[in-house]
């Protein structure tokens, strides 16, 4: 019974060893699009494929994190000989991150009230301007298995059909005589996280077999 327990105590022993060497980690890659007038894209996204030639290795999970801002400008201009209004809501839009034209990520900017949605009176020939209405936001999604195998994410280059696009506006309502005008800015940032393990080697796993074979050795010679 001696000999079966350690048999057994070393066996226990060489699986923990055999579970430390399979290792949980990640890696990211990012992209940026800096702030420029919307709207814009689809442009297309440099994101380095998750490289396994330097050994082995099991993706596990694709995680994405887009986070985008907005930022407007506008201005009226009351051309009528009366006082005229004019009433500002929100700046809003969407940012898109799509593969092959799958949508992967949808970032919604939080809708910004323009000073809690206030209506102006503009003289008569008389201009008003707004400046710098902004709002950002971040949105984070895993991989849908419904897009199928992670392989095209797996390589040594970089994902084909990664794209970004946006829209962004201003809403408001004025009366006739009125002349508006806006121009809305977005940028983006998409960050990809490959979760992958590292897989042991044959060679790691015979370097423990061995190294309890010589520990059984040793047990049966000092015994």
């Amino acid at each position: 019974m001696k000999k079966i327990t350690g048999k057994i105590s070393l066996a226990v022993a060489l699986l923990l060893a055999m579970g430390t060497l399979a290792q949980a980690d990640s890696i990211s890659f990012t992209n940026s699009i800096a702030s420029t007038s919307s709207p814009w894209g689809p442009d297309s996204l440099s994101i380095p494929q998750f490289d396994t030639s330097g050994g082995s290795f099991d993706l596990t999970n694709i995680s994405f994190s887009l986070y985008g801002t907005m930022l407007a400008d506008m201005q009226a201009t009351n051309s009528d000989p009366a006082s005229r209004t004019i009433r500002l809501y929100t700046m809003d839009g969407e940012i898109t991150a799509s593969l092959a034209g799958d949508p992967l990520v949808i970032a919604y900017p939080t809708a910004v009230a323009v000073g809690g949605h206030p209506t102006y009176s503009l003289p008569s020939h008389t201009s008003h301007a707004w400046i710098g209405v902004s709002g950002d936001d971040t949105q984070t999604a895993s991989y849908d298995s419904s897009w199928g195998s992670f392989s095209g994410f797996i390589g040594t280059g970089n994902v084909v059909g990664l794209t970004m696009d946006s829209v962004s506006y201003v809403t408001f309502s004025a009366d006739s005589g009125v002349d508006s005008s806006s121009q809305a800015f977005s940028g983006a940032q998409l960050i990809v996280t490959y979760d992958f393990t590292v897989v042991p080697e044959p060679s790691s796993a015979l370097f423990l077999g061995f190294g309890g074979l010589a520990l059984i050795w040793c047990r049966r010679f000092t015994r």
